[in-house]
């Protein structure tokens, strides 16, 4: 009787990258545990090769991501400058990104004040 190798099959899940969108709002009319300032979502999960694009409406932020390095692959604690209200910038995730929670804050113009998002704001990496 001959024998069979029998191959395992290996279940591969492809990621499609996609775009997140993190906004960061100001409203003078707006109370948010004391803030007139919000980030959403406060919490963002992404995967390797994803888009995160910061978007600000009704201000200018400043956005500060400590380990901006390892996520995105631009220089350690950058200041990253939205110039004004309704401007965008764009990061990819990088592909060797590894997994974990990356905090970061925004500061705001309009108001002199952190925007918050719930708790504080951080991105999530997820295998």
């Amino acid at each position: 009787m001959a024998r069979v190798k029998i191959i395992p099959r290996i279940k591969r899940i492809l990621h499609v990258p996609k775009t997140c969108c993190i906004n960061i709002i100001y409203d003078p009319f707006l109370r948010y545990e004391k803030h007139k300032h919000v980030i959403q979502p406060g919490h963002l999960y992404l995967k390797r090769g994803d888009k995160v694009v910061f978007m600000t409406r009704g201000t200018a932020a400043k956005i500060f991501i400590p380990r901006a390095d390892i996520l995105f692959g631009i220089p350690k604690n950058s200041i990253i400058d939205v110039s004004g209200s309704g401007h965008s910038v764009a990061f990819n995730v990088q592909r060797n990104a590894p997994t974990g929670w990356y905090p970061y804050s925004s500061y705001c113009k309009n108001g002199n004040d952190f925007a918050e998002g719930g708790t504080s704001p951080g991105m999530i990496v997820d295998p």
